[in-house]
């Protein structure tokens, strides 16, 4: 074995580290120069649940009179004695058809501020002015009351309108006033369209 001398060229461990320093270099300025996601602009409804209604983008606000639950992609117009609305929502709530087959579904439930100022047991959660269920499959004669009269298609998915069965109050001024925005609420709910 004779000597041959010096030789030329980078080894495997010296090519790897270059890439690995190249690497990290690229890293950190992805990271310096701001590559994050977009974050989107939550607003608060003045509902004392305070049920988070985010936006669909952050520059996009509703038109006056107009409610957007853009959790369940749908928004509405709302009468002038309506436009206090207040809603509570529950997603992905479990329940089965007629035949027992297993399904979700979401829904939100309704109030006014006024109707909760005159008596807290008229909140949102409570439902006084009815509740919109939202199913992704049509389901008249396969889910809660569902009916011709109170299911209408919205985008790709159908809203269930569903009226109180009672007052929410014992007081007979509040149960007059709740018994007066409910027609409100289904002029609003036959205004329902998907959020673009």
């Amino acid at each position: 074995m004779g000597y041959h001398g010096p030789k030329s060229g980078f080894t495997l461990l010296e090519l790897i580290l270059v890439v690995v320093f190249i690497l990290l270099v690229g890293v950190a300025i992805y990271t310096a120069v701001g590559h994050k996601k977009p974050t989107v602009a939550i607003n608060q409804t003045p509902s004392p649940s305070k049920t988070p209604i985010a936006s669909a983008s952050p520059s996009s606000t509703p038109a006056p009179n107009e409610l957007d639950v853009s959790q369940l992609g749908f928004k509405m117009t709302l009468p002038d004695d309506l436009t206090d609305l207040i809603y509570s929502l529950k997603l992905n709530q479990s329940g089965s058809d007629v035949n027992g087959t297993p399904y979700t579904f979401s829904y939100v439930t309704f109030s006014t501020q006024s109707l909760t100022n005159a008596d807290a047991n008229c909140n949102a959660a409570a439902g006084p002015l009815g509740t919109f269920e939202e199913y992704d499959f049509d389901p008249i004669g396969k889910a809660g009351n569902a009916s011709a009269a109170t299911t209408r298609q919205v985008g790709s998915y159908y809203l269930v309108h569903e009226t109180p069965q009672q007052p929410c109050s014992a007081n007979q001024s509040v149960d007059n006033t709740q018994t007066s925005l409910l027609p409100l609420v289904v002029q609003a709910f036959n205004s329902a369209s998907p959020l673009q």
